[in-house]
């Protein structure tokens, strides 16, 4: 799912306006994989699902029983689900983003680690991921890091790092270093 035009524009930030995003998600849904199921493909769950849905009311396409969750410009209406399998393998971020650039070096991968925050990045040095592995500190520096920690990690490391909201970083003890 992909969300609406109207939070990205509603959000008012540079570089996070729809027009921006549209490619780029565009790119993802091609690289992740992503499509819709036919209704051939749908299951007696699926069957039963789309049926309460039409009797509910609910807006149904009857020709392709799809949801539009990667259609930023969608409006309501209820069918199957996006799925990002192919050739009987859910495809996902390790396949469509590590697989390709894994043998070239230019990439590193550390299992078993918690990291704890970031620093540097500024333009002037390069970031620094401080973490611990298997009880030892461990400390990482590269050009560019990609933080995906999940919907809970990420902005906990980031908050631990001194990005987020300067008022809540201060009454943590901590220094804001972006807001």
């Amino acid at each position: 799912a992909v969300g609406h035009h109207r939070d990205y524009d509603g959000w008012n930030l540079p570089g996070w306006e729809t027009a921006t995003l549209r490619p780029l998600f565009a790119t993802a849904l091609e690289r992740m994989r992503v499509r819709t199921y036919t209704r051939s493909e749908a299951g007696p769950f699926h069957d039963r699902c789309l049926d309460a849905a039409v009797s509910a009311g609910w807006p149904v396409d009857t020709t392709t029983f799809a949801s539009d969750l990667c259609d930023l410009d969608a409006g309501d209406n209820y069918g199957l689900e996006p799925v990002n399998v192919f050739e009987g393998i859910r495809w996902n971020t390790a396949f469509a983003y590590l697989d390709p650039v894994r043998a070239t070096g230019s990439l590193r991968i550390v299992d078993h680690t918690l990291v704890d925050r970031v620093t540097g990045g500024d333009g002037t040095e390069p970031v620094t991921v401080h973490a611990i592995r298997h009880g030892q500190p461990l400390t990482i520096s590269a050009d560019r890091v990609v933080l995906a920690a999940g919907v809970y990690g990420t902005p906990a490391i980031l908050q631990r790092s001194g990005i987020g909201p300067a008022d809540t970083l201060r009454s943590l003890g901590i220094a804001p270093t972006v807001e």
